[in-house]
């Protein structure tokens, strides 16, 4: 949602470049270097106990983490298990 506002704002926003790279030719954003080193983070998905048996909330979670799988560059499998 993030690229949307600042695209129609005056605002600056800090994205992952996975993310503003592919829109910032359509939504006209000039993307630059942040001018600090800024730390690797992780996304991580969480959720109640009750719903780690729903067929649904099963199926969202698998959604988004195949999205999330093919935006990521690809640099080998590096899961490991938790």
């Amino acid at each position: 949602m993030a690229p949307w506002i600042v695209a129609s704002t005056d605002l600056v926003a800090t994205e992952p470049a996975r993310v503003l790279l592919p829109l910032a030719k359509q939504l006209g954003l000039l993307v630059q270097p942040p001018p600090l080193d800024l730390p690797k983070f992780e996304v991580a998905q969480m959720w109640p106990r009750r719903f780690a048996s729903d067929t649904g909330h099963n199926w969202l979670r698998t959604q988004i983490k195949a999205v999330d799988r093919r935006s990521q560059p690809q640099r080998g499998n590096t899961e490991q298990p938790r």
